[in-house]
Parts: C-alpha cells; sequence; structure tokens
C-alpha cells in the first residue's frame, strides 16, 4: 500500500522548519494516479511556510509498481557518495526479507536503487517510453501480420531490451537472428520508433543473450 505521513523537514532555501505531508511508498497497482503525479514532478513537493519557494523535499521513497515489475529504493541525492556502499545494503536487506517470506510471496525480480527524484524520474520516464512504442508495435503488428514475442518486464530491462519484439523465425535460425530480423522489418514499416531502432543497431553489433520470452 502507498503511505503518506508527517516529516520534520527543513527549507532549503530558508532553512525555516516545518512540518509536511511527505510519500515515502508509492505503489503504482493500488493507486496509479500517484505515478501521474510522479511524471509531473509533484510528488513531495513543498510549498514552504515562510518564504513561499517551492521545493522538493529529499525523503527515502520505496516504489513499488508490481504489473510492471519494477521496485525502487529513492535515497537522497546527499547519499550518492555513498552509492556503492548503500546499494549493497539495501540489496541485502531485500533479500533477507524475501527469504522470510513464504515462496509464493516472494518477488520474481530484483529492486533498482535511485539517488534523489530525478534518477528514478528519467528510468521511470524511460521506462514509460519503451511502454508506448511496445504499444505502438502490437498495433503494426495487427495491422501487418508482423510476428512478435513477448519478455517479461524484468526480463526486457535486464537485457536492455523492449518488451514487445519483432521476431521473424526461419528454420535454422538463432533467436538473435529471428529477433534482427523482425526488428528490420519494423524499421521497414515505421523507422520513427526510436527505442527500436536503437535495439536494432546495438544488436547488429553484438546479438542479445538467451531470450526468455513470456
Amino acid at each position: 500500500m502507498s503511505y503518506l505521513a508527517e516529516q520534520e523537514i527543513n527549507c532549503p532555501y530558508c532553512k525555516h522548519p516545518q512540518t509536511a505531508e511527505l510519500w515515502s511508498v508509492i505503489n503504482v497497482r493500488e493507486d496509479p494516479e500517484l505515478k501521474d503525479l510522479l511524471l509531473g514532478g509533484e510528488v513531495n513537493v513543498v510549498d514552504c511556510e515562510a518564504c513561499h519557494e517551492a521545493f522538493f523535499a529529499e525523503h527515502f521513497l520505496l516504489y513499488h509498481d508490481p504489473d510492471n515489475e519494477l521496485m525502487a529504493f529513492v535515497f537522497s541525492t546527499n547519499d550518492r557518495e555513498n552509492r556503492e556502499a548503500m546499494t549493497e545494503k539495501a540489496r541485502a536487506d531485500f533479500y533477507r526479507g524475501q527469504n522470510e517470506l513464504p515462496e509464493a510471496e516472494r518477488l520474481a525480480y530484483e529492486p533498482f536503487t535511485f539517488f534523489g527524484f530525478d534518477e528514478l524520474l528519467a528510468f521511470v520516464e524511460n521506462d514509460e517510453e519503451v511502454g508506448l512504442q511496445g504499444e505502438v508495435v502490437e498495433a503494426i503488428s495487427q495491422e501487418s501480420r508482423l510476428p512478435v514475442r513477448k519478455l517479461r518486464p524484468s526480463v526486457a530491462r535486464r537485457q536492455n531490451l523492449p518488451r514487445v519484439l519483432p521476431f521473424v523465425e526461419e528454420p535454422g535460425r538463432s533467436a538473435s537472428e529471428s529477433l534482427v530480423t523482425g526488428l528490420r522489418r519494423l524499421r521497414d514499416l515505421n523507422d520513427r520508433l526510436t527505442v527500436y531502432n536503437e535495439t536494432l543497431e546495438r544488436l547488429s553489433k553484438n546479438p542479445a543473450a538467451d531470450l526468455q520470452f513470456a
């Protein structure tokens, strides 16, 4: 569940101490509107009661989008110099907690760690664009009979691939070759899908690893 609570903070402009309601947990499945607020730069933004300047209040956030297989721990930008140590600790705490759960309740994907909302926002924006272009590819598939395969979101991220992949199979052709052929055919149908153009360019030089389709 999402969680909003009062926190003691100081204005970065005038240093005035004050209390503000800040999100410390966002669950996109339960509160999808919070994702829109995040993308609009409106999460944990405070108007100082003294100087009236608007500012983003640095505060730890757990961001979870279960349907998109995305969990993220978001720390303050001030912690960036300790990025490696804090990332290791966050992962260790995550795995410890997972091991205490019944196997059926454990997550099948690993968390990301970000330092500052700017890092989370950039990641979610890119992920959103990948999803939108995937929807276009599905529409093209219906219209042009271009075969597609789908990857689980977490698997696609791990392999740096879109979730919806044009996939043209032929006897004796490897999965990577079938994917590259599909990407080339997609480019012939629509050459404005930047995510897919970049994927084609990359895979033409370095074939993909073992693909795990949904």
